[in-house]
């Protein structure tokens, strides 16, 4: 595929994500459905255009990230450990110090201290 620079400005804001970091989401992704990248697109098109509407679309953008994130997350490694982790609670073969609520409040705990 072509690679098409970003359209920037040296005056501009640098990049949270640059062109590197988007091919390499994006190309597994291209091969296995490409219907999926236009709509990531439509979906980054929506947020820009939200965005620029102010703050009420800055907060709206922002809600609609969380809800990505949250949604995303049920498709990640870490939710399959912390789901693996819960049915060995269920079990009752944990000791209370592995209990997932033990350790995962015990982490936010630590990280709230710093």
């Amino acid at each position: 595929m072509e690679n098409q620079d970003c359209d920037r400005d040296k005056n501009e804001p640098e990049l949270l994500f640059d062109e590197e970091s988007w091919d390499a989401l994006l190309e597994p992704t291209i091969g296995i459905d490409p219907n999926s990248v236009e709509s990531l697109a439509h979906l980054l098109f929506y947020l820009k255009k939200s965005i620029s509407q102010g703050p009420e679309g800055c907060l709206q953008a922002i809600a609609t990230l969380e809800c990505g994130l949250s949604r995303t997350y049920l498709y990640t490694e870490s939710h399959k450990l912390a789901f693996a982790l819960y049915i060995l609670y269920l079990t009752g073969e944990l000791k209370p110090c592995h209990e997932p609520e033990h350790l995962i409040k015990g982490v936010l705990d630590q990280r709230k201290k710093l």
